[in-house]
């Protein structure tokens, strides 16, 4: 978890669900980050902090929703897909 992160955009750190999923969205695109400059204009859209190195990138998701209940999952970070019924 990034502490420095949730302090930036006042979340408690605490309050936050971890081994679950919470929700879904669509990812429509990734947007290439090619300086610094480029990185701080869209500041206030991403959850990254301020230091930039040279590759980063940012996701464009759309229609977001969080779920009633949690889905338990254990050991999964990034990406991945998820079997159901």
């Amino acid at each position: 978890m990034d502490k420095e992160a949730c302090e930036r955009n006042n979340i408690d750190p605490e309050s936050l669900i971890t081994g679950a999923i919470i929700g879904k969205s669509i990812l429509y695109d990734v947007k290439a980050y090619g300086s610094k400059n480029s990185f701080l204009r869209d500041e206030k859209k991403h959850f990254a902090g301020s230091h930039f190195t040279k590759y980063k990138y940012g996701f464009l998701l759309r229609e977001s929703k969080k779920f009633k209940k949690p889905i338990p999952i254990l050991s999964k970070l990034g990406f991945f897909n998820v079997e159901y019924d």
